[in-house]
């Protein structure tokens, strides 16, 4: 069971280091409200419209584990409208501002359930967690490798998913 856990944990780790990523280029919308409405405009396909909303939205959520700014992409068996969908990435934009903003990419570990303790912590539970701290440490260095044997093999590239997601108008410059 925990070996489950360990590899959902670095599939996650290694979704995030893409988020990470995303978030720092500028295929991220982030800075101005009205940035989110202007590049909707660009876009021309509801799917499009979606898939950039959702991407953007993902940034947040799995990047920096901001888990207020998740957002269900249906709701009542009906999927979300872009204006639903570009009015709550807006909010996003707007709320994350005042948030504190991890300067690296945002891991899920399984946790220790939190129980009340009476009297002190034992030796044998304070080194279950120092054990564990140093677990997701050395994780981190596992999966930046696991990451870079990935895109040697073709899986995925980092310097697909840092493209801006609307062109550059380069007639209006």
């Amino acid at each position: 069971m925990k070996d489950l856990y360990l590899e959902k944990t670095k599939e996650g780790l290694i979704e995030a280091m893409y988020y990470f990523r995303m978030y720092s280029s500028d295929a991220c919308w982030k800075g101005y409200v009205n940035l989110v409405q202007a590049n909707i405009d660009r876009l021309e396909s509801k799917t499009a419209k979606l898939d950039a909303l959702k991407e953007n939205i993902r940034m947040r959520v799995k990047r920096c584990g901001l888990s207020e700014a998740h957002i269900t992409w249906s709701h009542k068996h009906e999927q979300r409208s872009v204006t639903k969908s570009s009015s709550h990435l807006a909010w996003i934009i707007g709320w994350e501002k005042n948030q504190d903003i991890p300067d690296e990419p945002h891991i899920e570990v399984p946790q220790q359930k939190n129980v009340a303790i009476l009297g002190t912590q034992t030796l044998q539970a304070q080194k279950l967690n120092e054990t564990f701290d140093k677990m997701t440490g050395s994780i981190r260095g596992e999966v930046e490798q696991l990451r870079k044997t990935r895109e040697a093999c073709g899986e995925g590239s980092i310097y697909l998913v840092v493209q801006p997601m609307v062109c550059q108008n380069f007639l209006n410059l």
